[in-house]
Protein backbone atom coordinates (compact mmCIF):
# COMPACT_ATOMS: atom_id res chain seq x y z
CA UNK A 1 0.00 0.00 0.00
CA UNK A 2 1.25 3.10 -1.02
CA UNK A 3 2.32 6.06 2.46
CA UNK A 4 0.74 8.90 1.46
CA UNK A 5 2.94 11.96 3.41
CA UNK A 6 0.49 14.84 4.25
CA UNK A 7 2.73 18.39 4.21
CA UNK A 8 2.14 21.26 7.09
CA UNK A 9 -0.71 23.93 6.86
CA UNK A 10 0.44 26.31 4.29
CA UNK A 11 -0.70 27.86 1.02
CA UNK A 12 0.27 24.86 -0.91
CA UNK A 13 -0.37 22.21 1.63
CA UNK A 14 -3.26 21.01 -0.60
CA UNK A 15 -1.47 21.49 -4.19
CA UNK A 16 1.73 19.34 -2.48
CA UNK A 17 -0.86 16.67 -0.84
CA UNK A 18 -2.55 16.01 -4.49
CA UNK A 19 0.13 16.88 -7.30
CA UNK A 20 3.70 16.36 -5.35
CA UNK A 21 3.06 13.71 -2.72
CA UNK A 22 0.69 11.89 -4.07
CA UNK A 23 2.77 9.79 -6.78
CA UNK A 24 6.00 9.54 -4.88
CA UNK A 25 6.04 7.06 -2.07
CA UNK A 26 8.63 9.25 -0.41
CA UNK A 27 7.23 12.30 -0.34
CA UNK A 28 9.58 15.12 -1.45
CA UNK A 29 13.24 13.90 -1.27
CA UNK A 30 15.50 16.77 -1.85
CA UNK A 31 19.41 17.12 -2.80
CA UNK A 32 20.99 20.51 -2.07
CA UNK A 33 22.93 22.51 -4.55
CA UNK A 34 25.44 25.48 -2.99
CA UNK A 35 25.68 27.21 -6.12
CA UNK A 36 24.12 28.11 -9.79
CA UNK A 37 26.90 26.58 -11.55
CA UNK A 38 26.92 27.21 -15.70
CA UNK A 39 23.04 27.39 -17.13
CA UNK A 40 24.04 25.32 -19.54
CA UNK A 41 24.95 22.39 -17.28
CA UNK A 42 21.63 22.51 -15.31
CA UNK A 43 19.75 20.05 -17.76
CA UNK A 44 23.05 17.14 -17.23
CA UNK A 45 22.66 18.17 -13.24
CA UNK A 46 19.49 17.77 -13.30
CA UNK A 47 18.95 14.36 -15.10
CA UNK A 48 21.73 13.26 -12.51
CA UNK A 49 20.02 14.15 -9.61
CA UNK A 50 16.46 12.48 -11.34
CA UNK A 51 18.84 9.05 -11.96
CA UNK A 52 19.73 9.06 -8.06
CA UNK A 53 16.47 8.84 -7.27
CA UNK A 54 15.58 12.57 -5.63
CA UNK A 55 12.76 14.48 -6.69
CA UNK A 56 13.67 17.56 -5.76
CA UNK A 57 16.86 20.83 -5.31
CA UNK A 58 17.31 23.09 -2.59
CA UNK A 59 19.04 26.04 -4.37
CA UNK A 60 20.82 29.16 -2.82
CA UNK A 61 20.81 32.20 -5.11
CA UNK A 62 23.12 34.60 -4.53
CA UNK A 63 22.43 38.37 -3.94
CA UNK A 64 26.35 39.31 -4.67
CA UNK A 65 25.87 37.92 -7.67
CA UNK A 66 22.53 38.69 -8.70
CA UNK A 67 22.27 42.34 -7.43
CA UNK A 68 26.76 43.53 -7.80
CA UNK A 69 25.73 47.24 -6.99
CA UNK A 70 22.76 49.14 -5.35
CA UNK A 71 19.85 49.09 -8.09
CA UNK A 72 21.82 46.45 -10.33
CA UNK A 73 19.48 43.48 -10.68
CA UNK A 74 21.28 40.71 -13.32
CA UNK A 75 19.30 37.77 -14.19
CA UNK A 76 21.78 37.48 -17.60
CA UNK A 77 24.57 34.91 -18.82
CA UNK A 78 25.13 32.67 -15.45
CA UNK A 79 23.03 34.56 -13.24
CA UNK A 80 19.85 33.36 -15.08
CA UNK A 81 17.68 31.59 -12.92
CA UNK A 82 15.09 30.68 -15.91
CA UNK A 83 17.57 27.80 -17.57
CA UNK A 84 17.33 26.13 -14.08
CA UNK A 85 13.67 26.35 -14.03
CA UNK A 86 13.39 25.08 -17.77
CA UNK A 87 15.61 22.39 -16.79
CA UNK A 88 13.96 21.47 -13.86
CA UNK A 89 10.78 21.00 -15.15
CA UNK A 90 11.87 19.06 -17.70
CA UNK A 91 13.76 16.28 -15.62
CA UNK A 92 10.72 16.62 -13.11
CA UNK A 93 12.31 17.84 -10.46
CA UNK A 94 10.68 19.97 -8.10
CA UNK A 95 12.66 23.17 -6.75
CA UNK A 96 12.94 24.38 -3.42
CA UNK A 97 14.37 28.31 -3.62
CA UNK A 98 16.75 29.70 -1.35
CA UNK A 99 17.37 33.63 -1.83
CA UNK A 100 18.82 34.40 1.12
CA UNK A 101 19.65 37.58 1.29
CA UNK A 102 21.48 35.81 3.95
CA UNK A 103 22.35 32.23 2.26
CA UNK A 104 24.77 30.83 4.54
CA UNK A 105 27.69 30.78 6.51
CA UNK A 106 30.20 29.05 3.78
CA UNK A 107 29.70 32.37 1.81
CA UNK A 108 31.78 35.56 1.93
CA UNK A 109 29.16 37.93 4.33
CA UNK A 110 26.63 34.98 3.75
CA UNK A 111 25.78 36.02 0.17
CA UNK A 112 24.70 39.52 1.21
CA UNK A 113 26.26 41.91 -1.68
CA UNK A 114 29.66 43.05 -0.87
CA UNK A 115 27.87 46.78 -1.39
CA UNK A 116 25.01 46.08 1.10
CA UNK A 117 27.89 45.05 3.67
CA UNK A 118 30.15 48.56 2.98
CA UNK A 119 27.15 51.06 2.32
CA UNK A 120 24.98 49.87 4.86
CA UNK A 121 24.76 52.28 8.00
CA UNK A 122 22.33 50.22 9.66
CA UNK A 123 22.54 46.55 11.36
CA UNK A 124 22.21 43.61 8.19
CA UNK A 125 19.35 41.40 9.03
CA UNK A 126 17.57 44.02 10.93
CA UNK A 127 14.54 46.34 10.35
CA UNK A 128 16.59 49.09 9.37
CA UNK A 129 15.45 51.20 6.89
CA UNK A 130 18.42 51.33 4.89
CA UNK A 131 19.16 47.91 5.33
CA UNK A 132 15.56 47.17 3.90
CA UNK A 133 16.11 49.69 0.80
CA UNK A 134 19.08 47.71 0.10
CA UNK A 135 17.20 44.09 0.08
CA UNK A 136 14.60 45.33 -2.03
CA UNK A 137 15.28 45.16 -5.77
CA UNK A 138 16.90 41.94 -4.95
CA UNK A 139 14.29 40.44 -3.98
CA UNK A 140 11.74 41.76 -6.46
CA UNK A 141 13.79 40.25 -9.20
CA UNK A 142 13.74 36.87 -7.52
CA UNK A 143 9.87 37.40 -7.30
CA UNK A 144 10.03 38.64 -10.83
CA UNK A 145 11.72 35.79 -12.24
CA UNK A 146 10.25 32.99 -9.97
CA UNK A 147 5.96 33.67 -10.26
CA UNK A 148 5.59 32.04 -13.35
CA UNK A 149 7.91 28.84 -12.59
CA UNK A 150 5.60 28.48 -9.23
CA UNK A 151 4.01 25.19 -9.53
CA UNK A 152 0.40 26.61 -9.67
CA UNK A 153 1.60 28.13 -12.49
CA UNK A 154 3.08 24.37 -14.03
CA UNK A 155 6.56 25.19 -13.25
CA UNK A 156 9.12 23.29 -10.49
CA UNK A 157 8.88 25.81 -7.62
CA UNK A 158 7.29 24.35 -4.99
CA UNK A 159 8.85 26.52 -1.86
CA UNK A 160 11.10 29.52 -0.94
CA UNK A 161 12.90 29.71 2.19
CA UNK A 162 13.70 33.54 3.05
CA UNK A 163 16.69 34.21 4.96
CA UNK A 164 18.85 31.22 6.11
CA UNK A 165 20.37 30.41 9.79
CA UNK A 166 18.33 33.24 11.22
CA UNK A 167 17.39 33.88 14.77
CA UNK A 168 14.35 36.10 15.59
CA UNK A 169 15.52 37.64 18.91
CA UNK A 170 16.52 40.41 19.27
CA UNK A 171 12.83 41.96 18.68
CA UNK A 172 14.56 43.74 15.23
CA UNK A 173 15.93 40.46 13.95
CA UNK A 174 12.23 39.26 14.46
CA UNK A 175 10.93 42.40 12.59
CA UNK A 176 13.47 42.17 9.83
CA UNK A 177 11.84 38.62 9.13
CA UNK A 178 8.02 39.95 9.11
CA UNK A 179 9.38 42.48 6.64
CA UNK A 180 10.86 39.93 4.37
CA UNK A 181 8.15 37.92 4.75
CA UNK A 182 5.62 40.38 3.62
CA UNK A 183 6.86 41.45 0.49
CA UNK A 184 6.76 37.55 -0.56
CA UNK A 185 3.24 37.06 1.03
CA UNK A 186 1.64 40.65 -0.52
CA UNK A 187 -1.04 39.50 -2.84
CA UNK A 188 0.53 41.89 -5.73
CA UNK A 189 3.89 39.76 -5.67
CA UNK A 190 2.11 36.29 -7.34
CA UNK A 191 3.83 34.03 -4.91
CA UNK A 192 1.08 31.41 -3.45
CA UNK A 193 4.41 28.90 -2.70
Amino acid sequence: QRRRTRVPRGILAGILNDQLVEGSPNGIAPSNLMRLPVPSLWPDILQKVKAAGLNAVSVYTHMGLINPAPDVVDFNDFRALQPLYDAAKAAGIWIVLRPGPYINAETTAGGIAHWATSQVAGQLRTNASDWRAAWQAYIQGIIDETVPNQITQGGPVIAIQIDNEYSQNPITNAEYFVDLEAVYKDPSSGIVV
